[in-house]
């Protein structure tokens, strides 16, 4: 064998080697997630992949109710302050404009925000309704949802800041002196990172020291799942922080919990 026909072999065998590590299938088990409005079972990451779907969902870290748009189709009705919606699924459709709307407001009103998407089939993504900045009432967020297996042992956890006016904030556990999160901008996303179980509930605290610290609902972090949290402002109490959980659990399903409806936004 010549020495230039070995080191081919070599190169097609490494390629063959990366490929395989960079095209680990996706997982058949369907994506439960749980929030204060409710459960919803989601076809898995793998199925959604095959059908060509792409998967959103809207939490409303604002005060007020909205409509979301996607494309020209009213996609998300009359999205309450504080609310999760279910994810949909978006059907052979990678690129969409979503549009926020002030709810029943007409296709032919200008929209508060609008934030447009190159998304995969079979990836699954969250808007967030956040409070504006620099003159806006409202703005969107989109982020990528991680569904997928979590290493086992560990819990995966991400924090949105959706609180106006509150400076940079801190996640922190019971009885730990580093935050899981440190020093998280307004509008910004924390990425996912895989943590040890939390036995007790998660705190958010501004590190400008106003405001007392709030206690983050349902954040008991339990090995398995993955917990989106948002943190917004709490009612109308000056400086006061409050969080939104939704939780997301590969392959358990749940009796009596929503299936997501389709919108085809098919563009020809």
């Amino acid at each position: 064998m010549t020495q230039s026909l070995r080191i081919s072999q070599l190169i097609l065998a490494g390629a063959g080697v990366l490929a395989a590590v960079g095209c680990k299938p996706k997982s058949e088990g369907e994506v439960v997630s749980k929030s204060a409005s409710g459960t919803q079972v989601a076809e898995s990451p793998a199925a959604a992949d095959r059908h060509d779907n792409v998967l959103v969902r809207v939490i409303n870290a604002t005060p007020g109710t909205v409509d979301v748009w996607a494309d020209s189709e009213k996609a998300f009705s009359s999205v309450s302050a504080k609310h999760t919606t279910d994810y949909r699924e978006f059907h052979d459709n990678n690129s969409i404009t979503f549009r926020l709307r002030r709810v029943g407001q007409p296709s032919s009103t200008d929209p508060i925000a609008t934030n447009h998407e190159i998304v995969n089939d079979g990836s699954y993504h969250t808007i967030v309704v956040v409070p504006g900045d620099s003159g806006k009432s409202m703005d969107l967020r989109i982020v990528a949802d991680e569904q997928k297996p979590v290493e086992a042992g560990k819990a995966r956890v991400r924090v949105i800041h959706a609180a106006r006016d509150a400076g940079e904030i801190d996640v922190v556990a019971p009885g730990q002196k580093d935050p899981v999160f440190g020093g998280v901008n307004f509008e910004h996303e924390a990425g996912y990172k895989d943590v040890d179980p939390v036995t007790g509930s998660l705190q958010v605290r501004r590190q400008d020291g106003k405001g007392a610290a709030a206690t983050i609902p349902n954040s008991k972090l339990v090995a398995g799942k993955t917990y989106t949290i948002v943190v917004t402002n709490a009612g109308h109490s000056a400086g006061a922080l409050q969080g939104i959980t939704v939780t997301d659990e590969i392959g358990t399903s749940s009796a009596g919990a929503n299936r997501p409806a389709m919108t085809d936004t098919t563009k020809h």
